[in-house]
């Protein structure tokens, strides 16, 4: 009986820590649904890690895709409380020889409904080696566009911006635009 009861106690108590990490690392490598290749860059925005990551997609399902694909995931936590993916998570793919564009967004709302946190990011891969800078426009404004954070590693170039993003530019390190995308969202 008391044996029984001890295994219960540890069941259970491996069941509730079973739901966080201690380190973001471990939580982006076993929390994240995908198998994450490489870690390209962690943000924080309003107390959540966004985790920038590429992946390679499964080859039964995916047989087109060979390279590396990129996702995107949301952490929420710190070392002493444990870590957690909090979703959503996905990763996605295009062709483009300027840069890649991918949009995804985390939010939060209260018991009642009510939105709390809103971070929308876009995200992406920067393919043309003449753009030297990502700059984005954010929904509603017309003028003033936001430096993007650009990351170079060994493997590739890629951009990270917040925001409803509505407009996303190319540019030369002389600041020409070599490629602008624009759209409208609801």
């Amino acid at each position: 009986m008391k044996r029984e009861i001890r295994l219960l106690i540890i069941s259970l108590l491996i069941i509730m820590s079973g739901c966080s990490y201690s380190t973001l690392n471990e939580a982006i490598k076993g929390d994240t649904p995908y198998k994450v290749n490489n870690v390209i860059h962690i943000e924080k925005v309003e107390g959540i890690s966004i985790v920038l990551y590429d992946t390679l997609p499964e080859r039964k399902e995916f047989p087109h895709l060979i390279e590396p694909v990129l996702g995107v995931s949301f952490f929420k936590g710190n070392d002493e409380d444990g870590w957690k993916n909090i979703g959503p998570n996905g990763w996605q793919h295009q062709e483009n020889d300027q840069f890649t564009i991918y949009h995804d967004f985390f939010r939060e709302y209260t018991h009642e409904g009510n939105l709390v946190i809103d971070i929308p990011v876009g995200f992406g891969e920067i393919n043309n080696e003449d753009i030297k800078k990502i700059v984005t426009l954010e929904q509603g404004d017309r003028e003033n566009y936001m430096d993007a954070v650009i990351i170079e590693k060994d493997y590739g170039r890629y951009y990270l911006a917040s925001g409803r993003v509505t407009s996303i530019k190319g540019l030369s390190k002389n600041g020409e635009i070599i490629e602008q995308v624009d759209w409208e969202t609801n």
